[in-house]
């Protein structure tokens, strides 16, 4: 006999995150909960020991399945494999160097999910584990999680605005079955939530309490500000600008900013961005300071091939 699927599916992607993982699933698996769930982890072809940690507790815990990709399918394509992966209602998602630290977190958003049906997505406040540092060995801080107090909002309220959700702090309805990411998308989360927000027009409830620890290093995706990762950036968000009207406005921001940094990077591939900040701000032409940094950069591409 099939057995039923659970209700919860909790979605594990990871990369080389050796010293990370086991804090991870110990987490999930402290958990207190009274319904059925399943752990479904995609390690991303992990050039460390990940793979052997995942494998040592997939064969203790019946609950774990890994699926060890033969070849590097990049975080976009792993986390749109784990998605489809999912059978339950919901979906707890827990990147692979983030942890859980209230053991009450997953039954405390399911029990808010069943009674609340015009809620599609329920996060929690976090901690930051600070382990990204500048020059002086002091904590970069860029984030502003820990001010996040209890709310209940519409999409256009927190997408809408620019607000960042992390994933590993989220749980939401199940509508991702034979889901596939758009091209354009580079980060995974910052396409899924506005899209469960749309497709469900649903709302957003954030608990108040830090369930989740989340930690700022220089592998983190969003930290990476190479020009290649930075235009590709702009042009995912160039997108969400179109695909969801409701989140223009956020995305324009993250958009600009962006492009504000290639104006002045130096490389022969940017004259479209270059281009297209200038037409969202033409009067930036006027400005001697603008144009003086301009020049520079284009001096320095020239004496510098």
């Amino acid at each position: 006999m099939k057995q039923a699927n659970p209700k919860l599916s909790i979605m594990v992607v990871t990369y080389n995150q050796e010293q990370y993982i086991r804090q991870c699933l110990d987490s999930i698996l402290a958990q207190e909960i009274n319904f059925s769930y399943e752990i479904i982890v995609g390690d991303d072809c992990s050039t460390d020991t990940t793979g052997q940690i995942l494998d040592t507790y997939a064969a203790k815990h019946s609950c774990i399945s890994v699926k060890h990709h033969p070849k590097n399918l990049g975080h976009v394509k792993n986390w749109e494999y784990c998605l489809n992966q999912c059978q339950g209602e919901y979906i707890a998602i827990l990147e692979g160097d983030d942890y859980w630290t209230d053991v009450h977190k997953l039954q405390r958003q399911a029990d808010y999910l069943d009674k609340h049906a015009e809620v599609a997505l329920a996060i929690t406040n976090i901690s930051i584990k600070w382990e990204r540092l500048d020059a002086n060995q002091q904590p970069i801080r860029h984030f502003t999680f820990e001010s996040m107090g209890s709310f209940l909002r519409k999409k256009e309220e927190v997408c809408g605005v620019g607000w960042y959700i992390l994933s590993s702090s989220s749980m939401l309805r199940n509508v991702f079955h034979d889901f596939h990411f758009p091209k354009e998308v580079f980060i995974a989360d910052t396409y899924l939530f506005p899209y469960l927000l749309d497709v469900t027009n649903g709302l957003t409830y954030a608990f108040a309490e830090q369930m989740t620890a989340y930690r700022q290093h220089d592998h983190n995706i969003s930290n990476q500000t190479n020009q290649n990762v930075m235009m590709r950036q702009v042009d995912q968000n160039r997108y969400y600008e179109h695909v969801f009207p409701w989140l223009s406005a956020g995305a324009r921001k993250t958009r600009e900013r962006y492009l504000e940094q290639l104006v002045f990077a130096a490389g022969p591939r940017l004259w479209k961005y270059r281009l297209e900040y200038i037409r969202l701000h033409p009067r930036k032409l006027l400005s001697k300071s603008f144009l003086k940094r301009l020049c520079k950069t284009m001096l320095h591409m020239l004496f510098h091939k």
